[in-house]
């Protein structure tokens, strides 16, 4: 309906009807729509300057009579033949997007099963209020239940408009109010719910009972309110007489606490349930009840101004005279879930109100997202997007989730699986840490939207399951910490759950979701699932981290962007046999393995992303598989780039405009992952296998915290296999063992630079690392790092235990164990330096286990050679040093130690990498002890570069092994005061490192 004329007569009648309004009407306009002023329903002899000198108290008592209070009745009557909207049976009136109703008076009046919602209505104006000798009193309400039955009143906002009683003039002293309720139920009517409104800036606001003497509305007037935003009303909120009022998770707001008068009005025979209801503004507990003739009011749940509050014994200590019993004789009868009182703030204030029906909008308010745009589209967009987005024939609008069904909210793990695994339509608002059965996954049925709400969001322990199940949204969480100790690789088959798996589902969005640190993949689609988009999201800390395919058909149809993969190992994604993935704007960082792969007849356009800091950052594994590689950036990564075939178009599936390749590290890394506020952690965190600790991995551990300021690991003893990075953003870190005994906490994993990777290629010296430390500022303590690949049981090769490449690294008593290059002294780049300080510990191998072009001193350490039983049994340095870095290894004040032959083991010998004309390693063993595993000469050539051309040296050492002469080259007195901890630390920034010890 667009006039007044047309809502008139659509509302009328008995017949079943669905009424839509659309914009403004106007109560007083004539039917060809100009407006009415006041004056013109006046009926003679009536004016109000002729009303006013009749029944002025200085020449008239009481109430008024006569003949122009009788004009002014029926001049009122007129008016009421142009405002009163009279609604019949069966109707549900509705407003489109913002439609008001102005000057109107919707009068439900005995008839049954009327619904409206969605309206803003305004400024009930009444041009005739009359004088009843001490007060002006008004006709019209902006809403009337009369006599009515079944009920319902929804999402309407009513107010007073632009007339503000409190500015009208004052006659005979007292005010003249245009304006009676906004509100009442009144004269029998029965069965009314009042469900997320808004009301605000107005006096006598809700009345139900229209008389202390009306005794006919006994056992009716059952009323439910709940989920209304009451802002400014100065009394009746409600007020009650015979009524039975349930009141809950309502929302009052009191900006002006010195006009405010009361809330719940206690009136005759009168059953006030009010339950988890949020009062704010500066009102007292005890001013929110006032008694009208009741016995008594039931309250329970209900905060004031920030806290828990009693609000009948407020009341009974503030009237010592007038006590209220807290029993009614009433009861609250059916209602839905009542939330907790401190989510009513959030939950009221995003719903409530004419122009909320738009749910997809306002759970972006309810989750409070920001209205940023990127070239791409909305960073929190109302609607899915990618291949979600695409409608079907069952899915008309693509997936909607829960779209129009009912809003709850899930505080608990139990609220959550039922609610996810009803059959209607819902829309979940998850509030709090909601602690799911450890390593489970809550089954989620079809239509459903689960999103984050309030400063806490999180699903801890567990997952969720979409089994088979079609249209699910999921925004705005985090789920995290359903990771078993000790299962890095995901093989415990108590550890097969994921953060969100999909098993044959399809329309499917997960948006601004975290996930960390779980069992065995972050987000599994598997199964033939269709229709899915991840965007915005965080996959962080984690091994295996998203996995699509588990299928050889080629259905599936995925769209990933704008997530932010952060320390995750491998599968970023793993992408077999799709029909088409499109893969752009993500941020890649940390990538321990792999990063977005293309296998079976998987068809992958990965374009206008950002990959730094990691290995192989796009693959095609297999003869069939595709991968458009295209418009990407690659920063501090190293290994395959590949781009194989045509794919697919992505136009010819949705629109879209990635956003700028170079600009996707400030966008995602600002806006992926939920609103919600971040974990945070101390400046101390500890691992533990038991549980006890902060986090379940080495590698988990640093994965959250590092980058994020000096903290200190400590782990508590256990053998830790997994692989760790600490990458080059990751600055500061110390990693403890908790006992000081190294032998106690061992990191381990089995790699090898020679061993072949699933998808091709070898690992490589800085795939097989166990621990890599590419950060600066970073100390390892009191722990074993080892290489455990068995060369026996596979064959010979570099198998590395500790790779550093970050600057001013500290080892302390740490034990670094393998064979073949155990240790890698590495540094980002050729002509960078890269400094570390090893003390107390040992390093143990066989084949050039202390390698690489990294400066290093080496004090107080034991350095073994672990015996091969063969003629040479090897080679403890290859130093790589190039010519312009004047350091290269210092080992002083350590025992070189082994059980093998006799003169079998070369101190070092020199390294030129890819023939690196330009590499001078430096070697200076001083100070030290030898054992007679040291030959003579000390030092071998390697790959035709004479270790006679390399700065190799010895100076004072001792013991079976040492030597002098020729083979043992020496510093001289000069050379050996200039090679010393301080000149070879030192570097451009004047770092010099303390030992404790």
């Amino acid at each position: 309906m667009r006039t007044a004329a047309e809502l008139r007569a659509a509302v009328g009648g008995d017949e079943p009807k669905i009424v839509q309004v659309v914009g403004k009407l106007d109560a007083n306009t004539t039917d060809d729509g100009r407006a009415i002023a006041c004056h013109e329903y006046d009926v003679a002899p009536y004016s109000l300057a002729g009303y006013l000198q009749a029944y002025d108290p200085v020449r008239w008592t009481g109430p008024a009579t006569g003949p122009i209070e009788e004009a002014r009745k029926a001049s009122s009557a007129k008016q009421a033949e142009r405002v009163r909207l009279n609604v019949g049976a069966n109707t549900t009136l509705i407003g489109l997007s913002d439609a008001q109703l102005t000057g109107f008076v919707v009068n439900i009046e005995s008839v049954d099963n009327v619904i409206v919602r969605n309206l803003r209505i305004s400024d009930a104006y009444d041009c005739y209020p009359g004088w009843n000798g001490e007060t002006w009193k008004t006709e019209w309400d902006n809403v009337v239940v009369s006599r009515s039955t079944h009920v319902w009143l929804d999402h309407l906002t009513l107010d007073d408009g632009e007339t503000v009683d409190t500015e009208q003039p004052k006659y005979f002293g007292e005010p003249f109010l245009r304006h009676d309720g906004l509100l009442d139920v009144v004269r029998q009517a029965d069965l009314v719910t009042i469900s997320w409104n808004k009301l605000k800036g107005h006096d006598k606001s809700l009345l139900w009972g229209n008389g202390d003497g009306v005794v006919a509305d006994r056992g009716k007037l059952r009323v439910t309110m709940h989920h209304n935003e009451l802002t400014d009303l100065v009394q009746r909120g409600p007020r009650v007489r015979f009524g039975q009022a349930h009141v809950y998770n309502n929302l009052y707001k009191v900006t002006n606490p010195d006009r405010y008068q009361y809330s719940w009005g206690v009136g005759v025979e009168s059953s006030i349930i009010a339950r988890s209801n949020w009062f704010q503004g500066g009102v007292t507990p005890e001013r929110i009840i006032y008694d009208w003739g009741g016995t008594g009011i039931t309250e329970s749940g209900n905060w004031v101004n920030g806290r828990p509050a009693a609000v009948l014994d407020a009341y009974n200590a503030a009237h010592p005279d007038d006590q209220l019993l807290p029993t009614v004789s009433g009861s609250s009868g059916p209602h839905l879930r009542i939330d907790p009182a401190p989510s009513v703030p959030a939950l009221v204030g995003a719903w409530a109100g004419a122009g909320r029906l738009d749910q997809d909008k306002q759970l972006l308010q309810l989750m409070d997202a920001p209205s940023t745009t990127t070239a791409d589209g909305p960073v929190w967009s109302p609607k899915a997007t990618g291949m979600a987005s695409i409608p079907t024939t069952g899915l008309p609008d693509g997936t909607t989730g829960g779209l129009g069904g009912r809003i709850v909210v899930a505080g608990t793990a139990e609220e959550l699986t039922r609610y996810a695994g009803a059959e209607e339509p819902l829309v979940i608002v998850v509030r709090g840490s909601l602690r799911i059965p450890f390593g489970t996954q809550v089954p989620v049925a079809s239509h459903k939207t689960i999103v984050g709400a309030g400063t806490v969001a999180e699903l801890v322990g567990g997952g969720l399951f979409l089994n088979g199940t079609h249209n699910v949204i999921v925004r705005n969480l985090r789920i995290r910490d359903s990771y078993i100790p000790g299962d890095w690789d995901g093989k415990s088959p108590e550890n097969d759950n994921d953060g969100i798996r999909l098993d044959t589902a399809h329309h499917v969005w997960i948006d601004h979701v975290t996930f960390e640190r779980l069992g065995d993949g972050l987000v599994d689609v598997r199964k033939d699932s269709d229709y899915v988009t991840l965007s915005w999201n965080v996959f962080s800390a984690h091994n295996k981290t998203v996995g699509v395919g588990w299928t050889t058909n080629v259905i599936t149809k995925i769209t990933m962007h704008h997530n932010w993969f952060s320390n995750t190992y491998q599968r970023n994604a793993s992408i077999d046999n799709v029909e088409a993935a499109h893969v752009y704007n993500n941020w890649f960082r940390g990538i321990g393995q792999y990063g977005t792969m293309s296998r079976g007849a998987a068809k992958v356009v990965a374009e206008s992303n950002y990959y730094s800091d990691g290995e192989d950052p796009v693959v095609a594994k297999d003869p069939a598989s595709q991968i458009v590689n295209k418009n990407n950036v690659f920063n501090a990564v190293r290994g395959r780039r590949d781009n194989v075939g045509t794919a697919f178009d992505p136009a010819t599936y949705y629109a879209s405009i990635p956003d700028a390749a170079s600009t996707v590290p400030s966008l995602v890394g600002k806006y992926a992952g939920p609103t919600t506020k971040d974990r945070t952690y101390g400046r101390t965190v500890t691992v533990a296998l038991d549980g006890t600790g902060d986090f379940g991995s080495i590698g988990a551990a640093v994965a959250t915290v590092g980058g994020k300021g000096p903290v200190t690991i400590v782990v508590q003893p256990g053998v830790y296999r997994e692989v760790v990075r600490v990458w080059a953003f990751q600055d500061g870190l110390t990693i403890r063992g908790a006992t000081g005994n190294p032998a106690d906490v061992v990191l381990t994993y089995d790699l090898a630079a020679g061993q072949e990777k699933f998808y091709g290629g070898t690992f490589g010296h800085t795939g097989s690392a166990t621990l890599g430390i590419l950060g600066d500022d970073v100390t390892v303590e009191d722990l074993t790092v080892e290489n455990g690949w068995d060369e026996q049981a596979n064959f010979p090769s570099q198998a590395i235990a500790l790779r550093t490449a970050g600057d001013r690294i500290r080892l302390d008593n740490v034990r670094v164990l393998g064979n073949q290059d155990t240790l890698l002294l590495d540094t980002p780049n050729r002509e960078a330096i890269a400094r570390t300080w090893i003390t107390d510990s040992l390093i143990q191998g066989d084949v050039d286990f202390i390698y690489g072009r990294g400066t290093a001193v080496i004090t107080d350490s034991t350095i073994r050679s672990v015996n091969r039983g063969q003629p040479v049994n090897g080679y403890v340095t290859a130093a790589a040093t190039v010519d312009t870095n004047p350091h290269g290894y210092l080992i002083e004040h350590s025992r070189f130690e082994s059980d093998a032959a006799a003169g079998t083991v070369f101190l070092g010998r020199p390294w030129h990498p890819s023939g690196d004309p330009g590499a001078d390693p430096r070697v200076v063993v001083r100070d030290s002890w030898l054992g007679a595993h040291i030959g003579t000469p000390a030092w071998t050539d390697m790959s035709g570069w004479s270790w006679r051309d390399a700065r190799f040296a010895e100076y004072r050492n001792t013991g079976p092994g040492a030597g002098t002469g020729d083979g043992r080259p020496q510093l001289t007195s000069e050379d050996a005061a200039a090679a010393n901890r301080s000149a070879w630390l030192a570097g451009s920034d004047g770092w010099q490192p303390v030992d404790d010890d």
